[in-house]
């Protein structure tokens, strides 16, 4: 499981922790989480993070459920994820125990988090970090 991350992204450099295998992030409208989730998927086509990012461009092909039935042992990065995602497939990555999962959302629904899972993005002075409330 991946716990510690950097990466950067149009001038803000992101230092990441996770704690669960499952992390929703959310954040303000326009904070940079659409900035972050372009430099993971940067990052795993570059070869430097070994990751599936999945986006609102892959709902009409089908890979979003493909990914989901078949992936073991990847991390999967899903961006609008309150959005792109059915209630199956909210429902599988939340009991799914063979990926981590970092979500990016502006809602829970159907997801099963623990407090582990939740994270706020922040971004001050061009660094960015993730912010667990709950903990």
């Amino acid at each position: 499981m991946l716990k510690q991350y950097k990466t950067s992204g149009n001038g803000v450099d992101f230092d990441l922790i996770f704690h669960d295998a499952l992390t929703i992030i959310n954040g303000e409208s326009g904070v940079g989480k659409t900035v972050l989730f372009k430099a993971l998927e940067n990052d795993s086509i570059l070869g430097n993070l070994d990751a599936i990012c999945l986006n609102y461009d892959d709902i009409t092909s089908g890979i979003i459920d493909i990914t989901l039935k078949s992936a073991q042992n990847k991390i999967i990065i899903i961006d609008n994820a309150d959005i792109i995602l059915t209630d199956e497939q909210r429902f599988r990555i939340s009991t799914d125990q063979d990926n981590q999962y970092i979500i990016f959302a502006h809602s829970i629904q159907g997801m099963h988090p623990s407090e582990k899972s939740i994270a706020e993005l922040l971004v001050k002075n061009n660094k960015g970090k993730l912010n667990y409330v709950l903990l």
